[in-house]
């Protein structure tokens, strides 16, 4: 019996394929339903094992990052509560920095190891705010929740960042000649 026939236009590459497919779906039937099997699956992605153990490996260290910020929180609001809880504030003569604290808010000055208020109120980072903050950079933690944990203004973060990631590049580009 003679079969209708059907056209297609495909690439020169797939010529070979198409028409292996063909003779094999005539010598079996049978063969057709696995190719039917086979499209009607989603494309999963080939990746190679040594992508996803990459893969895996990233994901774990962007968990723990995000476990020791949560876990860094936690302890910041347990450390501040006391410190409002701690009998009277603090008193500092007017040439020395005040450390920590918000003054916009107009609550005494808080104790904060990340930077310190200058008598003219400009909050400047101290060493461990520094390493802080590029520590963070480097887990690619959002500008935003940075500001929020080291206590100064995203704005700042943001400029940081910005330098921060030019020096690395200059770093990268001198370390490769």
């Amino acid at each position: 019996m003679k079969q209708p026939q059907k056209n297609f236009r495909l690439a020169e590459e797939h010529h070979d394929l198409f028409g292996r497919l063909v003779a094999r779906i005539r010598q079996d039937p049978a063969f057709a339903d696995t190719l039917e099997d086979v499209l009607s699956h989603p494309t999963v992605p080939i990746v190679t094992p040594l992508e996803q153990r990459r893969d895996a490996i990233l994901e774990e260290i962007h968990r723990a990052g995000r476990d020791y910020l949560c876990e860094f929180a936690r302890i910041r609001a347990e450390f501040t509560q006391h410190m409002g809880n701690a009998s009277g504030p603090q008193g500092h003569s007017e040439d020395e920095p005040r450390v920590g604290g918000d003054q916009a808010h107009g609550g005494p000055p808080t104790r904060n190891q990340f930077y310190v208020v200058t008598p003219g109120g400009v909050k400047q980072l101290t060493k461990k705010g520094e390493a802080e903050l590029y520590r963070l950079l480097a887990l690619e933690v959002h500008p935003i929740e940075i500001a929020r944990i080291i206590g100064i203004e995203a704005r700042t973060i943001r400029k940081r960042r910005q330098k921060w990631a030019a020096k690395h590049a200059q770093n990268t580009a001198e370390a490769e000649d």
